[in-house]
């Protein structure tokens, strides 16, 4: 679970779809929609986070990513609940700012764990190949990834990661 008092979380992770979603599909999570970054099937992303207080400080904004089938993507998706924004990095290259709808109250909820891949519910698991993911508690500002090492950080081969403690769902192949 995220500790008390966290107010940014920066996740990167470089993947790559064989096709893309029938409908949609978890990047990166928080539990109960503190924060989730979803790939929806026309390469879009939707984004959703909540504060310290369960607030919806962005909710359901669309980012046009226009992310396709067989192309390796870097990702970073960093938010900032004290600057209030959500920068997103692809490829090396600020592709969205989303400010905040309402301020919120600085952090994350606490009680709730951080996963990839999927919602902690096991629902939305993406479908295809990933080289890294990885997740901090901070914020560059920049949509780069912090220079601290990572909290988490999952790498294959397969093997590896599907022992992994974070791993939900189906193995990886």
């Amino acid at each position: 679970n995220v500790p008390a008092g966290t107010s940014a979380i920066t996740f990167a992770g470089r993947f790559r779809l064989p096709a893309m979603p029938a409908t949609s599909m978890i990047l990166f999570s928080q539990g109960n929609l503190g924060f989730d970054i979803e790939l929806l099937n026309n390469g879009t992303l939707r984004a959703n986070a909540r504060d310290g207080a369960a607030v919806r400080t962005i909710n359901n904004v669309s980012i046009p990513a226009g992310l396709v089938a067989n192309v390796w993507y870097d990702m970073i998706c960093a938010i900032d609940q004290v600057a209030q924004n959500l920068k997103v990095s692809l490829n090396g290259s600020l592709i969205s700012t989303v400010a905040f709808s309402v301020a919120g109250n600085g952090q994350f909820q606490s009680n709730r764990p951080l996963g990839f891949l999927a919602r902690n519910t096991n629902t939305l698991q993406f479908v295809g190949d990933i080289e890294y993911l990885r997740v901090w508690l901070s914020a560059t500002g920049l949509a780069t990834a912090p220079a601290a090492a990572p909290l988490k950080q999952i790498v294959g081969p397969a093997s590896l990661a599907n022992a992994d403690s974070w791993k939900l769902g189906a193995n990886a192949t």
